[in-house]
């Protein structure tokens, strides 16, 4: 009698281990599905236009710049030896649509102005030619903040922005840097040229693809050295890398 109480035991946990198991299996089958869909839904998410992104985004390091400056009017500075680097430091963008962007962030600034024609030392607040022979070239530098604010635009993988530059010059004078030659002797001078304009705003838009490089343009109004037209509405052409 207990051998049969003991057989019927068994039967019975083996039939209800089968039974669990298998509503266990189920449960497992179905969790599987939920994930394959949820999986699913990712993939055609990320599968959206290029312009799809998470409204709000924050990098740090984003991007590094190198430009040309063209003085207006002004055939005394060479374009092919004045430029311009931009090192960004923070930027954040809110993406409130799939293909329109605000962008604000930033930016450190170096820019030079060299002449191959004329030296630059300061003469009460004024640039002045100098009679030494020779010039090798005569370099303009100061070295800047900007906060760049910008609108974007986003069709397939390329990313239009407009927008305004706001600048504040951290050196009070600019800083000249001039290479000559008299007799037999090559000298470098390093003096101060003239009081530099604190605030500028400039206007500005790239033209940037895949978020990876891109073109940019700037057009600064406002004079570098109050009072003198010599470094007047320059413009800036320019290469972005993002990193």
């Amino acid at each position: 009698m207990k051998k049969t109480i003991i057989i019927i035991a068994a039967l019975l946990s083996i039939s209800s281990a089968a039974a669990y198991a298998q509503e266990d299996n189920k449960d497992t089958k179905e969790l599987l599905k939920r994930i394959e869909e949820m999986e699913v839904k990712v993939k055609k998410h990320k599968s959206l236009s290029f312009g799809q992104k998470p409204f709000s985004e924050f990098s740090m390091l984003s991007y590094s710049g190198y430009g040309f400056n063209f003085v207006k009017g002004s055939e005394t500075f060479n374009p092919w030896l004045s430029r311009e680097i931009v090192q960004n430091v923070f930027e954040v963008n809110l993406h409130p649509t799939g293909w329109l962007s605000f962008n604000a962030g930033f930016d450190l600034k170096w820019n030079k102005f060299t002449s191959k024609e004329k030296i630059f030392d300061i003469d009460g607040g004024k640039f002045v030619p100098s009679v030494m022979p020779k010039l090798e070239k005569s370099t303009i530098r100061t070295f800047s903040l900007a906060v760049p604010a910008s609108m974007g635009f986003s069709i397939g993988k390329f990313e239009l922005r407009l927008g305004v530059e706001g600048v504040k010059n951290i050196n009070k004078y600019t800083s000249v840097r001039s290479k000559y030659s008299a007799g037999n002797s090559d000298y470098t001078r390093k003096t101060k040229g003239g009081e530099v304009e604190r605030y500028q705003l400039n206007y500005q838009g790239s033209l940037l693809f895949n978020k990876e490089i891109g073109i940019y343009y700037k057009y600064c109004p406002k004079q570098l050295v109050p009072g003198n037209d010599m470094i007047k509405q320059y413009q800036t052409i320019g290469i972005i890398a993002f990193l």
